[in-house]
């Protein structure tokens, strides 16, 4: 090769050192597949809220909140939501969004638009809104999983392996709900010029 050629040759790769032009090849998802999540981690939340509101109108025996077990069965209906899936579902939606974020070159990067940050703002929001439910849905596990099983003589026996899953979902799911919390502020709002 001769020296021009090796000119021509560095000339035209120059511009594949550029974010935009080896950020899709090595990670193409963009911010859409994060929509797409968050908004079946929200029907997923609904269809258990629901399936929980039929739990309370469905007993075997015809009963109506009469025994601390059915009230236990509606509760972990009503929390499944909570459940390891869905606390992994939202963190792994919130480190999603943020990395896409973070390596299309974030808030520092010179051609922000101003759309990607209000997309990544709302997206946080979400992920956060969902958390705090994931946590709560947890909770409501806990109480479910207590009123249960609160009728047998080795009740905390029985307990003790899926309560302590539960309460480690509402722990990790508040944390994530912390942490989404505290990056959503640290991103400022970028006006859109006109």
């Amino acid at each position: 090769m001769s020296s021009d050629e090796v000119e021509e040759l560095s000339e035209s790769t120059e511009g594949e050192n550029d974010t935009e032009e080896w950020l899709p090849a090595i990670f193409p998802i963009n911010g859409k597949i994060v929509w797409v999540v968050l908004w079946a981690l929200a029907a997923r939340e609904i269809a258990s809220i629901a399936a929980g509101c039929f739990a309370v109108f469905h007993s075997p025996e015809g009963t109506f909140f009469t025994t601390p077990q059915h009230v236990g069965h509606i509760l972990n209906q009503l929390g499944a939501f909570g459940d390891g899936v869905g606390v992994l579902l939202v963190s792994a939606t919130f480190v999603l969004s943020w990395v896409i974020f973070v390596l299309r070159g974030g808030i520092d990067a010179v051609d922000v638009d101003p759309k990607d940050v209000s997309r990544v703002r709302a997206q946080l929001l979400w992920c956060a809104v969902l958390s705090a439910s994931a946590s709560i849905g947890a909770l409501l596990l806990v109480a479910g999983t207590v009123l249960y099983y609160g009728q047998y003589e080795d009740r905390w026996v029985r307990f003790m392996s899926p309560g302590v899953f539960y309460v480690g979902y509402a722990v990790l799911s508040g944390v994530v709900t912390f942490i989404v919390l505290r990056l959503r502020r640290s991103i400022e709002p970028v006006s859109f010029e006109s």
